[in-house]
């Protein structure tokens, strides 16, 4: 079973595994180690798509929901308002569950390998003027995690994780 290192970015996300003993990155699409960190849910074909193939749909013009820079609700209200979503009531919480389940469901597809636990960088601070909203950002974030399919996940803070990464 795999450990996944991601890279939940507010742009893009990168994911790795340890293979044979030596690190990994995880083709995410079409040659890329990179996803952008975008959503888009087609309201004529009920699909929804990620990375560059929502980006994509939004740019030909499809009628849908595009959603972008998806850390940026952790920690606020509105990260557990239900709304619609093509036929669903969903929170934000599970669009970024939702995110990274594909993210874990693409790495199982490389690797061949069951995920279950992650290693995640995180901002030292999601919300710079509110250690309320950071301490809520955290455990909405391991919440999405949860909601993705994830039994545990370790969270590393983005300077250290970026430290080790050198």
């Amino acid at each position: 079973m795999a450990v996944l290192g991601i890279d939940f970015g507010t742009s893009n996300t990168a994911a790795g595994v340890v293979q044979n003993g030596k690190p990994q990155l995880i083709e995410l699409e079409n040659g890329a180690d990179t996803l952008p960190t975008v959503i888009f849910m087609d309201f004529d074909s009920g699909e929804t798509l990620f990375g560059q193939a929502a980006v994509t749909a939004m740019t030909e013009g499809r009628d849908g929901r595009f959603l972008r820079a998806l850390k940026s609700v952790l920690g606020t209200p509105l990260a557990r308002e239900r709304r619609q979503f093509l036929n669903e009531k969903l929170t934000l919480l599970d669009v970024i569950g939702r995110f990274l389940r594909e993210i874990r469901l693409r790495t199982e597809a490389a690797t061949g390998q069951t995920v279950r636990h992650a290693v995640s960088g995180r901002p030292v601070r999601f919300h710079s003027a509110s250690p309320e909203r950071n301490a809520q950002a955290l455990v909405d974030l391991e919440h999405a995690y949860a909601l993705a399919g994830f039994e545990s996940v370790t969270f590393l803070p983005e300077p250290e994780a970026a430290a080790l990464a050198t």
